[in-house]
């Protein structure tokens, strides 16, 4: 080993030692600048992204309010002139004579108002459904989508563990989010 080291003391001074160091540590300095000046780039990439999924969920909750909104107008709405139908018919049937006829006529009117009823019930939980899944597939394409260019950048420069965090722990938000708007929490 002392031998070793005479050799390299005599083939190479301090000063080319010194500067062969300090070369060493300025490259080192810039590939640390390079990949913090990548990460940075990434994690705009991620802002952006965040930025789009928050902006869906945001469309999706105004959606979402404006077909309660509605369903509950026209659910209450149906439900008024239903009642409102019953009771002329009653009142019909009461100052009628009891004919057979009348009586037929009125209890199929009465049902012909409950099976609108329903009609209309089905017809409103199947448009909610139909705008659920659209929204959940405009959602999901969208995060399928950003996924995909971000990994596309990370296998590139080799940050993908972190972003994969990041990811999945936005996506678990935007999920409990939502969940907890079904609930009614929030």
């Amino acid at each position: 080993m002392d031998n070793f080291m005479e050799r390299i003391s005599h083939r190479y001074d301090a000063t080319d030692m010194i500067k062969a160091n300090s070369e060493a540590e300025a490259a080192q300095a810039d590939a640390q600048k390079e990949q913090l000046m990548l990460f940075e780039a990434q994690m705009n990439k991620v802002d952006l992204a965040l930025s789009n999924i928050r902006e869906v969920n945001m469309k999706n909750i105004e959606s979402a309010e404006s077909v309660q909104e509605l369903a509950k107008t026209t659910k209450e709405g149906l439900s008024r002139a239903i009642e409102e139908s019953i009771a002329k018919i009653e009142s019909i049937k009461e100052m009628a004579d009891p004919k057979d006829a009348i009586e037929t006529s009125v209890n199929a009117l009465k049902e012909a108002l409950v099976a609108m009823r329903k009609e209309t019930e089905d017809y409103m939980h199947t448009d909610h459904v139909k705008i659920y899944r659209n929204v959940q597939m405009a959602v999901t394409e969208e995060l399928n989508k950003k996924t995909d260019e971000i990994k596309a950048e990370c296998h590139k420069k080799g940050a993908l563990l972190p972003l994969l965090i990041i990811t999945l722990i936005s996506s678990l938000s935007s999920v409990a989010l939502i969940v907890l708007r079904i609930l009614g929490i929030l």
